[in-house]
Parts: structure tokens; sequence; C-alpha cells
């Protein structure tokens, strides 16, 4: 039966049109007895792209705790000063933010302060991942990350349609300053392209309606101060500079703002948000090693944590959290090894249950006759595929699988699919 199940996930990937140019690893393992029940080219180095987020997240769910919460502070001391101290929370707003200040505003004993301080402690500098690539930073890439973060760290973009004049338009009602050359055309449809290159927003293709799209600031820290000016101007909060400083020891507390991990969590691993791995996974590096959080802190805890559980991570390579660097290597074998491993411990069903399962997040069209039955996050880059997870197959064997396809040009698509046929025949098969 063993060779029958071999051989039928052989055939699906010789039938692929993938089969002849592509590099496609594969791994499957019963939980109960650890035991390899496939393997093609397992042991060979893949990108993960996003499945790498399992593998960054779980350590630093282990670092923070299941009720870390994200907690953005204000406070005043008795010289007419304000500290906000940040938190790096990826779901903090501008609204958030006014009404930190509304509130701190009424519990001050000043009303007019000299100098407004931000303490940035929480994380380093260090705004973009190794390797990444310059195209990545458009209107669907990632912003840039950090102590700073606000309203995602990116600004609307309005275009305008003007049918009668046949004239396109593009600006934004933000105060904080964008370039933008606009080289789109009046046309019967939409199909806009929009690439950042040198502190300017390029947009081109054609418009056939007013549209809103979303691009990335250039500078999170004078973005974010954009926002704080708006915030105290909109309190009527008056003082003299806005500087950067550490929030001191005698320092009253007037206003915070939390954000629970859970939710931010959920966003990553079903909507695969890249930009909250990123900053969960320095917070967790910074109260791992009491410090300011930096990937090289995200590192070791990465490391320490797999040596720990008795996972080796010397075969593997790790510099982000979210899998967008072309520079991570995983092999299928150690994926399964470690979802394997997961499985035996405490947390494994809270953690499952953060994953998506069929209908939901990057799964919401696909593996549908798998629904309560799979659980399992996905991946793409250019050339790039990957889906990696938990199933309980038709004859009741649970499962780890990881499936990794690269080196390919057709649409990523065609990679999905063959994914997609390998899980029927896991679930069949097993």
């Amino acid at each position: 039966m063993q060779g029958i199940a071999f051989a039928s996930i052989d055939s699906v990937i010789s039938d692929s049109q993938l089969a002849k140019g592509s590099l496609i690893a594969v791994s499957v393992k019963d939980l109960q007895y650890g035991n390899v029940l496939y393997e093609k080219n397992s042991n060979k180095l893949m990108l993960p792209a996003s499945v790498l987020k399992l593998f960054t997240i779980k350590p630093s769910l282990a670092a923070l705790g299941d009720s870390y919460e994200f907690v953005t502070e204000v406070y005043g001391d008795l010289n007419g000063n304000l500290y906000i101290k940040l938190s790096g929370n990826p779901n903090f707003t501008s609204d958030n933010l006014a009404a930190l200040i509304a509130v701190a505003k009424e519990k001050s004993k000043n009303k007019n302060f000299k100098t407004i301080y931000i303490d940035d402690y929480v994380l380093d500098g260090c705004t973009w991942g190794a390797g990444w690539s310059w195209d990545n930073n458009g209107d669907d890439g990632i912003p840039q990350f950090g102590a700073y973060n606000i309203d995602k760290n990116v600004i609307p973009l309005n275009i305008y349609y003007d049918g009668k004049t046949q004239k396109v338009t593009a600006g934004t009602q933000s105060t904080y300053k964008t370039n933008i050359v606009n080289l789109l055309e009046p046309a019967s449809y939409s199909d806009i392209n929009v690439v950042k290159r040198n502190g300017v927003v390029y947009l081109s293709g054609k418009v056939a309606s007013n549209e809103k799209i979303k691009v990335p600031v250039d500078d999170i820290q004078d973005y974010f101060v954009c926002r704080l000016k708006a915030a105290l101007n909109l309190a009527g909060v008056s003082y003299k500079s806005i500087s950067f400083a550490r929030v001191p020891k005698e320092a009253e507390l007037l206003a915070e703002h939390s954000q629970r991990i859970e939710p931010v969590i959920i966003d990553i691993f079903k909507k695969s948000d890249n930009f909250a791995a990123e900053t969960v996974f320095k917070t967790a590096g910074g109260k791992y090693t009491n410090s300011t959080g930096s990937i090289e802190d995200a590192v070791k805890m990465f490391n320490n944590y797999y040596k720990k559980i008795g996972i080796s991570p010397a075969e593997i390579a790790v510099v982000d959290a979210s899998g967008l660097s072309r520079k991570n290597m995983l092999t299928a074998d150690w994926t399964t090894k470690s979802l394997a491993k997961f499985s035996s411990l405490s947390d494994f069903e809270q953690f499952k249950r953060y994953m998506a399962q069929p209908g939901e997040g990057t799964l919401r069209t696909r593996l549908i006759d798998y629904k309560g039955l799979l659980r399992a996050k996905t991946g793409t880059l250019d050339g790039v595929s990957a889906i990696a997870g938990y199933i309980t197959t038709q004859k009741g064997t649970n499962v780890a699988f990881c499936v990794y396809v690269q080196n390919f040009k057709q649409k990523a698509s065609t990679a999905k699919l063959l994914e997609n046929n390998i899980v029927k025949e896991i679930y069949e098969n097993y």
C-alpha cells in the first residue's frame, strides 16, 4: 500500500507541466509515529516564501506569550514634557494616537508643554529586510516597519477619472509629502501599475473610473511625526518642539493603548501579513534578549528555540520573519520535522487554530473539500510557491505535509494546482 501511495504522488508530479524545468520538494510525515510517508527532494534547500511564518512566529509566541499586548503609552513629567513610548504595534492608527493625546492632555497637570519626546527604544532603526527586492515596495508590497508603525505605514492615494475631459489626476489628502509622477491614461478598463523608486511614486497604466490605492511611506519616523503633529493640533496641545528620548523613571503614566497579539497572529497566518510578521519577530527578539529588538536578536531567539525542542537550525537559513527574502532556505524534511514536533507540544491546538483552513484567508478558494480536516500556510514569490501544514486523511491518519515548488516561469496558479493535487493524493492514500 505504501508503494501505491508513493507511486500516486510521483505520478501527479511527473504529469505536471512543472516537472521538467522546476524543482519540486515534498515531505509527508505521520504525526503519531513520526515515520516518513513520502518524500521527494526533501533535503534540498528551498525558498519557503510565506510558509516561513509558521516557523518564525512559533518561537516568537514562546518568547512573548499568547497574552502579550503591544502597549503604546504617554507619560508626563514635572518639567512640562510629554513622552510617547512606542510599542511597534502593527495595528496602531492615527485615530489611536489622537485618542491617546486627548486623554493625556485631559489628565496632565500641564496644558502647555515644552517638548514632546518620542521613546523608540522597543525596536532598532532597521526598517527593511535582508535580501528584499526593491520592487516589493509597491502598492501590493510590504511597507517599512519598526517602532514607528502607524496606519500600516501606508498612505491612501486617490486617482480621479474625468470622463468628460478624459483626464486622469492623482493625489493624496495626507499632509505627509508624497512625490507622484502620473503617467496614467484614460481607457475603458482599469489596470494600474505602481512603482516606488527613490522616494517617487510612478503611476502608469489605464484608468476607467475613480480608484483608491495605498502606497508605502518613504520614512516611517517622519510619517509618525507628521501624524503626531496632526494629533496634537486636533487636541489643541501647544508645545515648543518634538525630540527623542527614553521615558524617565519619575514620569507619570497618563494614557495607554493596548493591542492583543492574538488577532495580529491570526492575520499573519491566515492573511499572510508580512508587515505584522516582521514586527512580531523583532519584538520577540528584543524581549528574549531584554534589549532593543533587532533581526539579530530574533534569529538568536529562533536558533535557541529550535535547539531546545530538539530541531537543529544548522541545516537551514533564516534572515527575516515573513519569507520575503530569497536568502531564506528550508528543506521539506526540516519543515515537516518541525511541524511534527509542534504537534507534541502543549500549545499545539491553539497554534493550529491560528492557521488558515479551506475557505478562509489565503485558502479561501482552495482545498474546500478538506475543510475541517486541513490547516496550512501558503507562500508565493516570483517563481516560488509553497504550502505546509496538517491534514487528517480519509483513513484517519494525522500527517504533517510540505510542498515546495520553485524555478518556474508559469503562473503561480500552475504550482498551486500541483500542490492541491498532491494534497488530494495524501488525503486519499494515507
